[in-house]
């Protein structure tokens, strides 16, 4: 016996319910699906850009910036004053600290073995000039009984030959007597210029000699500080910028908040080659007295550089291998890592002396991620909206 299955039949409600179903079924999967197309998209869209960086754009300092550098201040001029002859201190007129003119007598030197020098001296001279006086006469006799034929030619040329003798006898003892005499005025210590007494090195009945002698020592040191010197070494980066004629403020932190103004009066010319700075000197008018020789203090400049280099934020450099780098975003959206040579360190700000360019755009803490030669795009970077 054969059966048939009889066809299921569904009633409208059931139809409906169907319905139903599908269209939630539907109304939740195409969004889904939209929501995974457009994620595809936005992965594929990143992927042809690259990673998504912060850049800055690199800029040129500023051309006034402020040098502040350490110096030591120096006297204009000093000199210690040494004895120029033997003898024993008479009596001295200046002591620790006493302001001198140019040419006030600072001590008396006894000189008693010079003196008897100098009586033996002018006694030769006048010895000499007795000796040519009589050759003279001399010679003048008998060139007069050489016209009467009456002495030979010989016999003359001796006598002028001896007259010659004492005319160079004489030069010689005069020349004598007048060194000794140059050395007798010695015996007054004098100052060359005005200043103040810094050191006293004798008292009375002390023993001098000669400077250039062993053992001698200078007896006074007259320092000149109406103006003083300010001994400051400039590095390299700011040798062009530093001329003579440059004004400097100089502070003592023990002055407290007075500042002297000075101006660069000269300059070394050439670099140290062991510390790559060179010498200036800053002459600071003192007419008080208020800057001492040896203070050290802080000489302030304000430079107008001529060609001001490129500042970046410190973020942006990476040391690897190769030195100081930085990667650079450039238009076509491809990452290179530049090397630079760095210059003065701000803190934040660092300068770059050669290897980049002003306009370039850097990135700011470039992760492991961004290589050279990789694709990446820039996104916003808060520092830019602050500025």
């Amino acid at each position: 016996m054969t059966t048939r299955s009889s066809p299921i039949r569904l009633s409208a409600r059931a139809l409906g319910a169907l319905a139903l179903l599908g269209l939630l079924i539907a109304a939740g999967t195409v969004p889904k699906v939209r929501r995974a197309n457009a994620i595809a998209s936005g992965l594929a869209a990143d992927s042809a850009a690259g990673l998504a960086v912060r850049v800055i754009a690199a800029r040129r300092a500023p051309a006034d910036v402020p040098l502040a550098l350490s110096g030591t201040v120096e006297a204009l001029h000093s000199a210690e004053i040494y004895a120029r002859t033997n003898g024993y201190v008479r009596r001295w007129h200046a002591d620790l600290g006493s302001r001198v003119k140019a040419g006030d007598v600072l001590a008396d030197i006894e000189t008693p073995d010079l003196d008897r020098e100098l009586d033996q001296a002018r006694a030769d001279r006048d010895r000499q000039r007795s000796a040519l006086s009589l050759a003279q006469r001399n010679l003048v006799r008998w060139e007069a009984l050489a016209s009467e034929n009456a002495v030979s030619k010989l016999e003359v040329d001796e006598r002028r030959t001896a007259f010659e003798d004492a005319t160079g006898a004489l030069a010689a003892a005069e020349a004598n007597a007048r060194r000794l005499g140059t050395l007798q005025g010695f015996a007054r210590l004098v100052s060359p210029f005005s200043g103040i007494i810094t050191a006293r090195n004798l008292d009375v009945g002390t023993l001098v000699a000669p400077g250039t002698a062993p053992g001698g020592h200078g007896l006074y040191t007259v320092t000149q500080i109406d103006t003083v010197r300010v001994m400051v070494d400039i590095p390299q980066t700011a040798v062009p910028d530093v001329r003579l004629g440059l004004s400097a403020d100089v502070a003592v932190r023990e002055l407290g908040s007075r500042v002297f103004k000075g101006k660069v009066s000269r300059t070394a010319n050439a670099l140290d080659p062991a510390s790559r700075t060179q010498r200036v000197e800053v002459w600071v008018p003192n007419a008080e007295g208020t800057l001492l020789p040896g203070m050290y203090g802080e000489v302030r400049f304000q430079l107008t550089r001529r060609t001001p280099p490129v500042v970046v934020p410190a973020s942006t450099i990476v040391v690897r291998t190769e030195g100081a780098q930085v990667a650079v975003l450039g238009p076509d959206g491809a990452v290179h890592y530049k090397t630079v040579t760095l210059g003065r360190d701000y803190g934040p700000q660092v300068e770059i002396l050669n290897g980049v360019s002003e306009g370039d755009q850097l990135v700011l803490s470039p992760s492991d991620e961004v290589l050279d030669g990789s694709r990446a795009h820039a996104v916003a970077n808060p520092e830019d909206t602050e500025r």
